[in-house]
């Protein structure tokens, strides 16, 4: 298992029961599961769209090499 740290945060209320509704409707087993939930998703979208960026700058590469008859 990963090392783990403690940090706090402040969250609104209304975020709070969001998370605590999340947590009594079986979706995580705790508000902390939640959080970190949130974070692994969040830096999957980030790894995704960094691979798409890559993907889409490699197609305009080639889209303008064609274009200039390479």
């Amino acid at each position: 298992m990963e090392l783990m740290t403690t940090l706090q945060i402040d969250v609104p209320n209304s975020q709070i029961a969001w998370i605590e509704d999340q947590v009594s409707n079986g979706r995580c087993a705790s508000p902390d599961e939640y959080i970190c939930d949130l974070i692994r998703r969040d830096q999957e979208r980030k790894e995704d769209v960094t691979a798409r960026e890559a993907v889409l700058d490699e197609l305009v590469e080639d889209a303008q090499k064609n274009d200039m008859g390479y």
